[in-house]
């Protein structure tokens, strides 16, 4: 009987590429596989089994939430300066509740027994403690608290800082995408990290029923650049979109991921997309750009999904020179570096990819570049345990 190994994500399962093709491998490789994900029935197959611990909260609870929050700071703001702390202990206490409640709870009344978990998110850790698990850490979550309040800063990261250092401690292996990621994992918590690279995996992909470009009325005149990932601080999408006026009217930017607005008549929103649909979606597209600079220590590190996107649908790319995107770019010929931070740069970028795009051959970094070569990374780390 193939053992059972319980991965968890707090995304729902389209949203969450890496755990999608993990839990499939994990399926492939023999075990029994299950995965905890935060999202409705959406309908879809897949070669494991899939548990939901529901939706995001609703509307009407967030706008609770929120009436809390300004309740919270209009009370705040008009005591005297002693007696604050004892608030924000009470506001701490409050989210260490809600924390745990959110976190912890909603996954223990689902979790089934297993020989073995794959943590995504050390946001989930309490549920798992004292059980085997691998903590699978794609990003280095602590620099991603720049943009908090003082309160989250001096209160909440803390609270968050302690519950990974226990999830690092306690996990029989660490697992991460990248070198850089793994240099900052072993700065900050003294684990070394296995990289499994977050390649692209064509068994997980699904047919779409319109690719970008027809989506956007575009023609094979028209020159698509595309852009994937949420809107994030560290994305120079203002860059990006001011490039447009430097380039011919049949130049078309297109943001794919959610938080992105209306840009301008060229810079076209789309919205999320599963994950299983990411790169059948972009293939008709020219060339993709990656905007991401030197905002954090993340992102400095960082070697998108995105990147991978591009090289599996074969499109090359505009990319910035930081060292874990060069690492790859660096081996093969897969497009030209920018400086996103100058618009300037990226229309430079744009306008020599349209002379040259054809210079570009993807094939072999699409082969080396799959997941089909990561996942046995994978199956040996498993297969190491004792």
């Amino acid at each position: 009987m193939p053992k059972t190994i319980v991965s968890l994500t707090t995304l729902p399962v389209l949203q969450d590429g890496r755990i999608l093709k993990m839990a499939s491998s994990i399926a492939r490789f023999g075990y029994e596989s299950v995965l905890i994900d935060n999202s409705p029935f959406n309908g879809n197959s897949y070669p494991f089994q899939l548990i939901s611990i529901g939706s995001q909260p609703s509307a009407p609870q967030s706008t609770k939430f929120e009436l809390k929050k300004a309740l919270y700071y209009a009370i705040y703001n008009r005591l005297p300066s002693q007696i604050r702390p004892l608030l924000d202990k009470f506001k701490k206490d409050d989210y260490v509740r809600g924390y745990m409640s959110y976190y912890k709870d909603r996954v223990l009344n689902v979790l089934p027994a297993a020989d073995l978990y794959l943590l995504r998110s050390y946001l989930q850790y309490p549920a798992l403690k004292g059980k085997r698990f691998i903590y699978d850490a794609s990003d280095f979550y602590l620099s991603l608290w720049d943009c908090a309040s003082e309160f989250e800063k001096e209160k909440v990261m803390p609270f968050h800082r302690k519950i990974e250092q226990q999830c690092m401690k306690e996990a029989l292996v660490v697992t991460t995408c990248c070198e850089g990621v793994a240099s900052l994992i072993k700065k900050e918590f003294g684990r070394e990290a296995k990289i499994v690279r977050n390649c692209q995996d064509k068994r997980c992909d699904v047919p779409v029923k319109q690719t970008i470009k027809k989506m956007l009325g575009l023609t094979d005149k028209d020159f698509l650049v595309v852009s994937v990932g949420a809107a994030k601080p560290g994305a120079a999408i203002a860059q990006a979109v001011e490039a447009l006026n430097k380039l011919p009217n049949n130049v078309h930017l297109a943001f794919v991921g959610k938080g992105h607005k209306d840009y301008g008549l060229r810079a076209h929103s789309v919205g999320t997309v599963p994950a299983n649909e990411v790169t059948p979606f972009i293939s008709d597209a020219d060339c993709a750009i990656i905007l991401y600079f030197n905002y954090s220590e993340n992102y400095l590190h960082v070697q998108p999904a995105s990147l991978f996107h591009a090289i599996d649908a074969r499109l090359p790319v505009l990319y910035p020179l930081l060292p874990d995107i060069v690492s790859v770019t660096s081996r093969y010929s897969i497009g030209l570096p920018i400086d996103p931070l100058d618009s300037a740069s990226i229309a430079d970028g744009i306008k020599e990819m349209i002379e040259t795009k054809t210079l570009f051959h993807l094939d072999k970094a699409a082969r080396e570049l799959s997941w089909e070569q990561e996942e046995p990374k994978l199956k040996a780390i498993l297969e190491e345990l004792p």
